[in-house]
């Protein structure tokens, strides 16, 4: 709740966005790069204990952010059952997990929903989005849980 709360008390000056934003993630050692097609949409790359992430930014007219995470499912566990633990252990309404069609890689869609959130709450949210993600990769590796078809 405290980084929702963050997310939608934070302001930035819109004109200074760009450049607060690169700057942020720099300070956070992630790497932050504007797409050359498109200049709605950024990169954000960064590597974790259990997998590199990369973190897509989308400027939309509804919303000014909508962030997307891809999970590749390997080591024998299954993307819908991390989709499940995910969704058991963060109940943030702006928060979806989905399955591509292939059923192996997980999205993560979190909608911030307001244009003043400042890049350090913005931060905060994608990397505590990702820890998450990790924990309960990690958790269900060492217990050996088998994929699934989404569930206990």
């Amino acid at each position: 709740m405290t980084i929702i709360l963050a997310l939608l008390t934070a302001v930035v000056s819109p004109a200074a966005e760009s450049a607060d934003y690169t700057e942020a993630t720099a300070a956070a050692g992630l790497v932050y790069a504007p797409d050359p097609e498109n200049p709605d949409r950024w990169y954000v790359d960064f590597a974790g204990s259990e997998s590199d992430w990369r973190i897509t930014v989308y400027r939309t007219p509804e919303h000014l952010f909508l962030t997307t995470l891809f999970w590749v499912e390997g080591e024998g566990f299954g993307a819908p059952m991390l989709r499940w633990a995910l969704e058991r252990n963060f109940d943030l309404p702006l928060v979806k997990f989905a399955l591509d069609p292939t059923g192996t890689r997980l999205h993560l869609a979190a909608d911030l929903r307001t244009p003043d959130t400042s890049p350090g709450a913005y931060l905060e949210a994608l990397g505590s989005l990702a820890a998450t993600a990790e924990r309960e990769h990690a958790l269900a590796r060492d217990y050996a849980i088998p994929p699934t078809d989404g569930g206990p």
